[in-house]
């Protein structure tokens, strides 16, 4: 924006008066707008009235620009297009800071990152909760699609077969998951495609869970399935993007009877 390059240190229209600028600028409003500004206070522009067009031949290995004095309009004027010359090595004309460093850590997110160093491990025989997308389905956009929701059912929580075999888990049995929040139950599939110490559960299911607000359809071909988000505390939030914190979350889990559980549907 105009006020960043007004104000950043050794911008070419350092200290200037925006408003003054802003009557400078064709047109008032819209992309072209940032467009015309960006050209202006860039390496070939008119920096705002301080520099007349001046346009000759590829300036060869000089730096100095063989364009100068450009704004939207000017470029305009040039239907072909405008040689600026070969590339060379400017870094230290665009990178403004006085340690010719770019700002790729913002301290938003340097703080949050001692924030995570100081979080809690899981505890004892907990694992790490982790999302995860179902291509067939988009997760909850087609289920209500039959070609695509038959079959067994996709809500199954992946888990190493060595963090399996600690808690005397088989393949397809029923587990039940507690949270700080929240116990679930669904069946299991093993997979060493995760690492041990993390257990894996798609989002995006249990649409049964609230009759009046979901689908028929939907709540069919959903028998059995749980919803993952009700494992996450209201209180676990990713503090730079003020969002819910959906993975990573501390659970138990352990075995139970067949007779505590709904079967694994299987949707023709």
């Amino acid at each position: 924006s105009l006020l960043h390059w007004v104000s950043t240190p050794g911008s070419p229209i350092e200290g200037r008066d925006p408003e003054q600028l802003l009557t400078l600028i064709e047109p008032k409003r819209g992309a072209e707008r940032l467009l015309d500004i960006g050209i202006r206070a860039g390496a070939w522009g008119d920096h705002f009235g301080e520099r007349p067009l001046h346009i000759e031949s590829v300036a060869g290995d000089d730096l100095t620009p063989a364009v100068t004095g450009l704004t939207l309009a000017a470029l305009r004027a040039q239907p072909h297009g405008i040689d600026l010359g070969p590339l060379n090595p400017g870094l230290d004309r665009v990178v403004l800071h006085e340690d010719g460093k770019i700002r790729c850590a913002p301290a938003l997110i340097l703080a949050e990152i001692e924030r995570l160093r100081d979080a809690a491990a899981p505890e004892g025989d907990d694992l790490l909760l982790i999302g995860r997308r179902n291509v067939q389905t988009n997760n909850s956009w087609l289920h209500n699609l039959p070609a695509l929701a038959r079959g067994r059912s996709r809500c199954v929580l992946e888990m190493h077969p060595d963090d399996a075999a600690a808690r005397g888990i088989s393949e397809r049995d029923p587990v039940r998951i507690t949270s700080s929040t929240a116990t679930l139950v669904v069946n299991v599939r093993l997979t060493d495609e995760l690492r041990p110490g993390v257990v894996c559960l798609p989002h995006g299911f249990s649409a049964g869970e609230a009759p009046a607000q979901a689908l028929t359809a939907a709540r069919a071909r959903q028998t059995g399935s749980v919803n993952a988000n009700a494992l996450a505390a209201a209180s676990d939030v990713d503090l730079p993007s003020a969002t819910a914190a959906l993975n990573g979350i501390p659970v138990r889990c352990e075995r139970v009877a067949p007779s505590d559980t709904t079967p694994e549907p299987t949707v023709p």
